[in-house]
């Protein structure tokens, strides 16, 4: 029964720690992917009200490292680009943030890339000349980012286990007592028992605990009276 509470303790403790591990995780997750939007939505809202296609043609040095900055023509042509030459790059008119920029004068999208370990997201800002200014992160993946909290979690399961092992061997212990008194008293038996739950067995038992002395009893009182009557005729013949 100790076994069966210990892993019956351990299941559900892995169990929770994996399901609020996950829950967390995506909590976090979707802050996150709402932290990046509006940061993008903000970064692209100020290189539009800075001007930026004068500073470009200005030769102005754009250095982010975190955000790269593309500007795209309004037939789709990249002018300029922070992160890879402007020549190296098609044409960008198919893109979805691009068509709805165009369309609505701002648009957003996100891309996975082929490994599954990032997403690349997107806003793109239809300026007053109907150019486009594009602005992308790269971010870690719901699936990446669980894969690195998994050391973590590992670590708390360990703990964890390690602590409900201690703790369901003390309660088993505590649990298992007033029945082993029980059982090993069990003439001195009283009325009820520790756990009202076990009431109806410790009745069955004490009725079938009396049935059994009843029985003895009887026997006992008919063992006696055949011995006294035959000790009679005995003893009358031995005379």
């Amino acid at each position: 029964m100790q076994q069966k509470i210990n892993f019956r303790m351990i299941f559900l403790t892995i169990l929770a720690v994996l399901t609020t591990m996950v829950s967390i995780t995506y909590v976090y997750y979707s802050l996150f992917q709402k932290q990046i939007r509006d940061d993008l939505r903000l970064e692209a809202r100020l290189l539009a009200e800075a001007g930026f296609e004068k500073l470009i043609g200005n030769e102005w040095a754009i250095e982010e490292e975190e955000i790269r900055i593309t500007w795209i023509s309004e037939d789709g042509e990249v002018l300029f680009d922070n992160d890879v030459a402007a020549d190296n790059l098609g044409n960008h008119l198919n893109r979805p943030e691009v068509k709805a920029a165009l369309e609505n004068g701002f648009g957003e999208s996100v891309r996975e890339s082929d490994t599954m370990k990032l997403k690349t997201y997107y806003h793109a800002l239809r300026l007053e000349n109907n150019t486009i200014i594009r602005v992308s992160k790269d971010a870690s993946s719901y699936l990446n980012l669980f894969i690195s909290t998994l050391p973590v979690a590992f670590t708390i399961i360990i703990l964890v286990i390690i602590l409900c092992i201690t703790i369901s061997h003390y309660l088993t212990r505590q649990l298992m007592e007033p029945i082993r008194e029980m059982a090993e008293n069990m003439d001195q038996i009283s009325h009820g028992s520790s756990y009202k739950e076990l009431d109806p067995f410790i009745d069955r038992i004490r009725e079938q605990h009396d049935d059994i002395l009843s029985s003895a009893k009887a026997r006992q009182e008919f063992t006696a009276n055949v011995s006294h009557e035959l000790k009679t005729p005995i003893a009358a013949i031995s005379g």
